[in-house]
């Protein structure tokens, strides 16, 4: 078709329109005898052509042609609606991306078609992928920054209160000793409140027993099931 991009299909008359349709079933296959119409004697020899079958049969090969379907995914301004202004703006465009590429000669043979084909493919791809990379070192900024925060970490009180009842129940632990590290506000556990440690074991176990399930019930307001 040569080296310039063809005509806008809507600027073409008629008769350009017709070399067109017939160049498109030349590269198609496409018979215009199959569509004469003739019942024999008169006239020239397309008098007689359906005109509308014959573009229908040429808008049917358009459809599945590979290249174009494709292109028409990734190409500005072609819809892949296989109809003949679509495919005119196809043609014109891969032209320009064909002399763009810094192919030499004519966007003509098969060879040049394809190439356009996946230079276009190729495109997108890479696109999607800058699109992905682009995607995921976001995430992980923001995911640093969740991990990381401007200003240094601190406890919360109430850290920092669990974490002093931990550390004294672990100094004042020992054989005998009580087994849990929450104190109580209630007077009447196993150890002398005088003491030090308040951890301090008694030596009377039933006792300890007795003072320790009243000081849960107390603080903690159930009845739990102690044997």
């Amino acid at each position: 078709m040569g080296r310039d991009k063809p005509k806008k299909y809507g600027k073409m008359n008629y008769q350009q329109k017709s070399v067109y349709h017939d160049k498109l079933a030349k590269k198609y296959n496409i018979s215009k005898d199959d569509f004469n119409t003739a019942q024999g004697g008169g006239g020239g020899r397309y008098d007689f052509i359906n005109q509308g079958a014959y573009e229908k049969a040429i808008k049917n090969a358009m459809r599945n042609d590979f290249d174009y379907r494709t292109s028409a995914q990734h190409m500005d301004g072609v819809k892949g609606k296989a109809n003949f202004n679509d495919f005119v703006e196809y043609e014109r465009g891969a032209k320009k991306l064909h002399r763009q590429a810094g192919n030499g000669g004519e966007y003509s043979s098969n060879e040049d078609i394809t190439t356009v084909t996946n230079n276009l493919v190729n495109d997108a791809q890479r696109l999607l992928r800058d699109k992905i990379d682009s995607l995921s070192a976001m995430d992980d900024e923001q995911t640093n920054t969740a991990i990381t925060p401007d200003e240094p970490y601190e406890p919360s009180p109430e850290l920092l209160k669990q974490a002093g009842i931990l550390a004294d129940w672990e100094e004042g632990y020992g054989a005998g000793g009580n087994l849990s590290p929450y104190k109580s506000s209630f007077q009447d556990m196993a150890f002398n409140p005088a003491e030090a440690n308040p951890y301090r074991p008694t030596t009377d176990v039933d006792e300890y027993v007795s003072n320790y399930k009243n000081g849960v019930k107390d603080v903690f307001q159930f009845r739990p099931t102690i044997a």
